[in-house]
């Protein structure tokens, strides 16, 4: 009996430590539990902070633009005024229209520069085609006269070199 008394006694032990080990990962569930819905509070907390911080940038961030707007505006009309002063002056209108003279000048000369580049680059072409002439002359010439056997009378234009041939 008293071995049976000392089995069962190890038996409810052995079951008394599985129920706090049981206990014990249940605790640890329901603090895991417990630590994400605060952290979910948290979260949403912080997103809803984060909201509001949001708007109020951009209501601050209007009323700025606003503000710089109304600055520039004030400036624009300011400088309206001073400009229809300006233009009061008697030479003004005389130097506005020099001015914009100067600038059709400027774009003619432009177009101009552009032109004279044109033909410049016309002209190199054509000297650098007249470079290669007398040298094709003097293969003409040679060509002649091996195939008449003596130098014709050759004027000094190719044309005719190469038509006698």
């Amino acid at each position: 009996m008293r071995a049976e008394i000392k089995a069962t006694e190890e038996q409810l032990s052995t079951y008394r430590e599985d129920i706090k080990a049981t206990l014990n990962r249940q605790r640890i569930v329901e603090n895991s539990i417990q630590s994400t819905n605060d952290s979910s509070l948290l979260v949403e907390k912080l997103r809803c902070d984060l909201k509001k911080q949001v708007t109020l940038e951009q209501i601050r961030t209007e009323e700025q633009t606003e503000r710089y707007q109304n600055i520039v505006t004030k400036y624009e009309k300011l400088w309206n005024g001073y400009e229809a002063v300006y233009n009061l002056f008697p030479m003004v209108p005389e130097r506005n229209n020099l001015q914009l003279r100067i600038k059709r000048l400027e774009i003619i000369v432009l177009h101009k520069r552009k032109l004279l580049e044109s033909e410049k680059a016309k002209k190199n072409q054509i000297e650098a085609i007249r470079g290669c002439v007398p040298a094709n002359t003097a293969a003409t010439l040679i060509d002649v006269y091996c195939d008449y056997g003596a130098a014709p009378a050759v004027s000094h234009s190719t044309p005719e070199v190469v038509g006698k041939r």
